[in-house]
């Protein structure tokens, strides 16, 4: 007998509301067999019409750590479940964080030696290690879809290891979430920028902390996000080819490397719906990619760089099916260089940007090398750029480590650098490019007077450089009245 032949002789009862978390987005098959799925990013309904109902108890995601202590509670509501199996398209590490889980267990916190799971504390470690022994996890990343469904129907049939057992429903910390609502600010629009993606992702998270807009979700066991609209995340340096990858971002070379073949190239992982990559580069036929890069070869003055991964037919009905976040990619040249934009519709910017970014910058960079030209920025544009509940504590934690020291109050500014000089009861200043040509000058008899127009004629795109530039105009006109000497970024001897 198989776990998929229904034994009522060793079935135990299920709780009467099953799945008793996340419901909404599981795929509910015969709550009396032994087998779940994980389905990590894979999409759950297409692994799903792969079994008949009665083969599999429940199938869903598991997209990040904070997933593995709603599959407890929903086990254990269910003792029928006695196997999981772990399948599918792994992008957020989830995956290895839940075969760690399962061999090494939890300390008296509840947290996993790497320390990225942190199980509830209403579940006790006793109640995880009896989840540990009673239920097998079988790791099937990398298998087909016909041996997943191989393993599954082989299964032996086990008796349920327990009764239907509920814990308590986990109280937030609300000092771990006590952020105040979203600071003033434009409802739309937000620019931030770095050298590399890492730098960039911690600007990025700092804005939407600060900034965002709490709204409601189906995920989570708070069902809050904090967003903000229309982001844009401006990575000017990342060599694609030797990132930089600090400890706070939990990448590795060898992931990245497994997952840029799903976006630079056609490749459509199976069980997926699509992946980017086949989109951009087998949309009914047509590479995307490549006829962008025949055309940057050809015109290099070119607005036609375009390509979607958007099937209209397809997408947009509400289906249930997984449809893009990236939308579309553009491509342009200036100065030689060939710059690059995203579009995503919906990020997760905690748990996938930074894979995504890098993934963007690979693609520009293979075609900017294909085309023989320089590299310029690559800029992610998000339209809903959101942090779910459950990060926010780590975010914060993360921010507070890293992101003082992340770079100083002021670098070289993109639109120039400025020169000031005090004389004859007038400041002059001189804005230049870094080939030394001067660009704009202004002269007047007061900061204000000056600073005014700086702002006007959007001499500055650095809000440090901007405070650099009002102190010093305060000292040339102090010096001005106390006929003193000034000299730019030397002390005032009055």
């Amino acid at each position: 007998m198989t776990t998929l032949e229904t034994n009522t002789a060793s079935a135990t009862s299920v709780n009467a509301v099953w799945p008793v978390v996340f419901r909404e987005v599981l795929e509910i098959g015969n709550p009396l067999s032994n087998v779940s799925i994980t389905t990590l990013w894979t999409h759950r309904k297409s692994v799903a019409r792969k079994f008949e109902p009665h083969e599999y108890a429940v199938i869903g995601n598991l997209y990040g750590f904070e997933g593995i202590a709603p599959m407890i509670r929903n086990v254990y509501a269910n003792p029928n479940i006695r196997y999981i199996l772990l399948w599918g398209n792994e992008l957020s590490g989830s995956g290895e964080a839940l075969v760690e889980f399962m061999n090494a267990g939890v300390d008296a916190d509840g947290r996993t030696p790497s320390g990225k799971v942190q199980i509830e504390p209403e579940i006790s470690v006793a109640a995880i290690d009896q989840f540990r022994a009673a239920v097998k996890l079988i790791d099937l990343r990398g298998e087909s879809a016909e041996k997943l469904r191989e393993v599954a129907l082989s299964l032996p049939s086990l008796p349920p290891f327990g009764t239907p057992t509920l814990f308590p429903i986990h109280k937030t910390d609300e000092a771990a979430f006590a952020y105040p609502e979203a600071s003033p600010s434009e409802w739309s629009g937000f620019r931030v920028s770095d050298h590399s993606v890492a730098a960039t992702w911690l600007s990025v998270l700092h804005t939407i902390l600060r900034f965002g807009h709490i709204k409601r979700t189906k995920y989570g066991n708070t069902n809050e996000l904090r967003e903000i609209l229309n982001l844009s995340a401006v990575v000017t340096d990342e060599d694609s080819y030797d990132e930089y990858l600090p400890n706070y971002l939990q990448l590795t070379h060898e992931r990245l490397d497994a997952y840029y073949p799903q976006v630079v190239s056609s490749l459509h992982p199976e069980g997926t719906s699509y992946s980017y990559g086949q989109r951009l580069r087998d949309y009914d036929g047509m590479d995307q990619i490549q006829v962008m890069i025949d055309r940057l070869k050809q015109n290099r003055n070119s607005k036609r760089m375009f390509a979607t991964t958007w099937r209209v037919a397809v997408d947009t009905p509400d289906t249930g099916e997984d449809v893009p976040c990236l939308t579309q990619v553009n491509g342009a040249v200036q100065d030689d260089r060939f710059f690059f934009t995203a579009h995503f519709r919906s990020q997760d910017m905690f748990g996938a940007w930074p894979l995504n970014a890098f993934a963007v910058r690979r693609l520009q960079m293979l075609i900017a090398k294909e085309a023989d030209i320089a590299l310029g920025s690559t800029t992610i544009i998000t339209h809903s750029a959101h942090i779910y509940a459950w990060d926010w504590p780590r975010v914060r934690a993360m921010l507070d480590e890293y992101q003082r020291v992340k770079k100083p109050a002021a670098e070289l500014d993109p639109r120039g650098y400025v020169v000031i000089t005090a004389a004859d009861g007038q400041i002059e200043a001189r804005l230049l490019g870094y080939d030394n040509t001067v660009i704009d000058r202004l002269t007047g008899k007061s900061a204000r007077q000056i600073g005014l127009e700086i702002v006007r004629r959007a001499w500055t795109a650095d809000a440090g450089h901007a405070l650099y530039l009002g102190g010093e105009l305060e000292k040339a006109e102090i010096a001005l009245g106390a006929g003193a000497t000034y000299i730019q970024d030397a002390p005032l001897n009055l």
